[in-house]
């Protein structure tokens, strides 16, 4: 039997946001970055993908339309997806789709753009589809990326480390103004979970300016780190 589809779906995303959401994401994803590649639909300072929920149903042939109308508006509340129409006719209501990859939860960011090493072949083509699990964790991914995590790994001496693996640096003056606005304790959870977080991934996405983070961390709640803060 000749594989036309194969999709992916990282179980770990499907814990946090839902089964079909992941599949759909994941997919969403992946024609995002081959536009890009290709330098096509770029609007608003973002690369987008479209298509009509006729042809979103004809790449997951396993759903109804309903069922994949359904996990693009939960995706949307969600906040994971954005939506806008960019057609040239005015009859024509297509929506398009892009990820809001700077403001959307560390933890699912990092789950997402894990998959680079997906397989090209007949991914996004119509037909009968294959999920393939990605079950490896994110850790053993970044370990064969491992040079350049060490690269990665830039010292600012004008400041102190912090953190169990001395990723945050921050000045005195960065910590202050942290602690004035959200209490010690919660700067305290959050560069802890940033510093374990980028150990993870080998600061792959190049921060160096680590009070932005930190604060981006705190309004965001990544890792549920403001819960139980009174």
């Amino acid at each position: 039997m000749t594989k036309t589809n194969i999709l992916c779906f990282a179980p770990e995303l499907a814990a946090v946001i839902g089964l079909n959401e992941a599949i759909v994401l994941h997919q969403i994803h992946y024609w995002i970055k081959k536009n890009k590649e290709q330098g096509v639909n770029f609007r608003e300072g973002h690369t987008w993908t479209y298509s009509s929920y006729n042809n979103w149903q004809e790449q997951f042939s396993f759903w109804s339309e309903r069922t994949v109308r359904r996990a693009l508006n939960s995706l949307e509340e969600k906040g994971l997806l954005i939506s806008n129409r960019f057609n040239k006719m005015r009859y024509d209501q297509t929506k398009w789709y892009t990820i809001p990859y700077e403001s959307i939860p560390y933890e699912i960011l990092s789950i997402l753009t894990d998959d680079e090493d997906i397989a090209d072949s007949g991914a996004g083509q119509s037909g009968q589809g294959q999920l393939v699990r990605k079950d490896s964790p994110i850790q053993e991914y970044n370990k064969k990326n491992n040079k350049e995590s060490v690269s990665a790994h830039v010292y600012d001496d004008s400041k102190t480390a912090y953190g169990e693996y001395k990723w945050v640096r921050l000045s005195d003056d960065e910590v202050t103004d942290l602690i004035a606005r959200y209490g010690s304790e919660l700067t305290a959870r959050a560069i802890q979970h940033i510093d374990r977080q980028v150990e993870k991934t080998g600061n792959r996405y190049g921060w160096t300016k680590w009070k932005p983070v930190i604060q981006q961390a705190i309004d965001k709640n990544w890792g549920g780190i403001v819960d139980d803060i009174q």
